[in-house]
This record gives C-alpha cells, sequence and structure tokens, in this order.
C-alpha cells in the first residue's frame, strides 16, 4: 500500500520533521492493526489508559493536537441507533470504548488523534445534527470534550471521564488493573 500525506505543516525538512513522519507511520500501522480486534478487548495497547499514555507522549514531544469526547445516550427511545451512530462517525484514526453509567446510559468515549479543539467541537455538532434526524430530542445526548496537554496523566483523564460521566471506577487504580477494567471497552 502507498500512504500520501497532504497539507502538513513542514516549514523545513529536519530530524523533527522524521520523527513526525513516524509518528504518523504509527498511527497507520495501529489502523491496519486496529480493525480485526474483537469487540471488548481490555488487554494490550489499545485500551484506553494504553492509548491515552501514547497520545500524551505526542502531544508532549511534537506539540500534537489529540481531542477527547464522550457522549452519553439519554433518550432510551433511540438508544441503540444514537450508540451506532457515535460508534460510525468517525475517522480510521479514532479509537472508541462504550460504557454504561450508574443510570444505566450507554456512554461512547472517543480518543481522536490530529484533531484541534475545533475539529472535535465540529465533530460534535455533527453528531448533534445527525441524533436530531433521526428523531432524537436535543437532550438525548450529553456531550464533553477534553483537549489532551501535557499538564494531564492518563490517569488524570480516566479520572475526569469516569467522574464527569458518572461511571463507577474499578475498585483497583492500579496501571495493572485498568489495564483490564472491564467498565471501559475497547470497540474497533
Amino acid at each position: 500500500g502507498v500512504v500520501s500525506v497532504h497539507d502538513m505543516p513542514f516549514t523545513q525538512v529536519n530530524q523533527d520533521t522524521f520523527a513526525l513522519l513516524g509518528v504518523l507511520g504509527s498511527h497507520m500501522g495501529d489502523i491496519l492493526a486496529h480493525r480485526p480486534r474483537p469487540m471488548g478487548d481490555t488487554e494490550g495497547r489499545y485500551t484506553l489508559r494504553e492509548s491515552l499514555q501514547r497520545h500524551l507522549k505526542d502531544v508532549d514531544k511534537h506539540e500534537l493536537s489529540v481531542a477527547l469526547v464522550a457522549c452519553k445516550v439519554l433518550d432510551v427511545p433511540h438508544r441503540d441507533v444514537l450508540v451506532a451512530l457515535c460508534l460510525q462517525d468517525g475517522r480510521g484514526l479514532d479509537q472508541s470504548w462504550t460504557s454504561i453509567d450508574r443510570d444505566g446510559h450507554p456512554v461512547v468515549v472517543k480518543l481522536m488523534p490530529l484533531t484541534p479543539e475545533a475539529g472535535a467541537r465540529a465533530y460534535l455538532a455533527r453528531m448533534q445534527s445527525a441524533a436530531l434526524a433521526q428523531g432524537a430530542t436535543a437532550e438525548g445526548m450529553a456531550a464533553w470534550l477534553w483537549m489532551l496537554d501535557r499538564a494531564f496523566t492518563a490517569d488524570d483523564l480516566l479520572a475526569q471521564v469516569y467522574a464527569t460521566c458518572a461511571i463507577d471506577v474499578p475498585p483497583q487504580t492500579t496501571p495493572e488493573a485498568n489495564r483490564q477494567d472491564p467498565t471501559l471497552k475497547a470497540v474497533p
């Protein structure tokens, strides 16, 4: 296969340029490896915690934009349609996980690499429009946005997602326990 990169902000070619191309190549590998992964896989490099750690390194080292969004489906009659919409609408680079909050509402968490805040807000606006087109009410889906920043750790972000979305925190909070966290399930 051939990968072509268009519209990259390279003002000059130097060692950092090649490092950034390596990051892009790594994301391409993730796309290829991500597809056959079984739904519900919570071990390995595709857990939410592991993905957050990896992307935080990219943010810190290469100053890349990475968005983390969470959508909670509150419209019970349109639940399945809205969850499917949240999982399907995205790019190949995006990774999604599903969970259930304390009240039984589905929550879709999506990590969106190489996405600036304006792009993430546009994505959320498209999701809201699509939800309304499916017959859901304006209050049928709640959404939150975090931009990854070098000041955060993966555990900080997970704690914010759990608290904001009212998801029960797993009983153990060690990295080993988070790798096998049954609360957030990876979705291909």
